[in-house]
């Protein structure tokens, strides 16, 4: 007589088990989050979606998360508009923030000084980052969409996540966010920052600055 077969169980147990870890049934499990190697960040891969609006704020907060390491530093630069490709990124300073650091007139800023801003900002502090994107809580603001066209009223914050204790917050603001399609993706054309009203110019805790003082920052 053969020998019976044995059901496999083993694959299918492997399967539910990495199932439960992505549901959230067990553990926790973030497909989207860039993956640091223990051998270092060198492996570091974020993937780049650029295919709608909200895509595109989701893979520059990855490529902000990753940091330095990788495709990070692509990742977040690779979502904004060049000359070729609709219209070169900038961004706009809160006046009141022009004022408060005591510069007269705001320095021009398009996608060289965003790079320069992402190396020093990134380094602001060693450990992980946390980029987090959300509706502007106005209620009078409303985003506007159109085919290839559309600006988001967006608050951001980033989180300076530490191994031990509390996470930091080491920026928050509101933007004005105008986007582009050429067709097949998307582009980020300018950036319009404001302060939270609810921080101010001069944040009680002076790490609660808005994207407008951590630019000049790094400028």
């Amino acid at each position: 007589m053969g020998l019976a077969m044995k059901p496999r169980v083993a694959p299918l147990l492997l399967l539910a088990a990495t199932w439960g870890m992505c549901t959230g049934a067990v553990g926790a499990c973030n497909l989207f989050r860039p993956a640091t190697p223990e051998g270092g960040g060198a492996g570091v891969f974020v993937r780049t979606n650029y295919t709608d609006p909200d895509s595109l704020l989701a893979t520059m907060a990855l490529g902000l998360d990753a940091k330095a390491q990788g495709n990070g530093p692509d990742a977040y630069t690779g979502a904004l508009g060049t000359a070729d490709n609709g219209g070169a990124f900038s961004a706009t300073f809160d006046p009141a923030v022009i004022i408060n650091v005591g510069l007269t007139v705001a320095p021009p800023w398009g996608l060289d000084e965003e790079r320069r801003f992402f190396g020093g900002f990134v380094g602001l502090r060693s450990t992980a980052y946390d980029m987090q994107w959300s509706p502007n809580p106005d209620p009078n603001l409303h985003d506007v969409i159109e085919d290839r066209h559309v600006i988001l009223y967006r608050k951001y914050q980033v989180y300076a996540l530490p191994t031990e204790g509390d996470a930091e917050r080491i920026a928050i603001g509101l933007a004005d966010l105008e986007m582009v399609s050429n067709g097949t993706r998307w582009f980020l054309v300018k950036w319009t920052d404001h302060v939270d009203p609810s921080i101010g110019v001069t944040p009680p805790a002076q790490e609660d600055k808005s994207f407008s003082a951590r630019r000049i920052d790094y400028r």
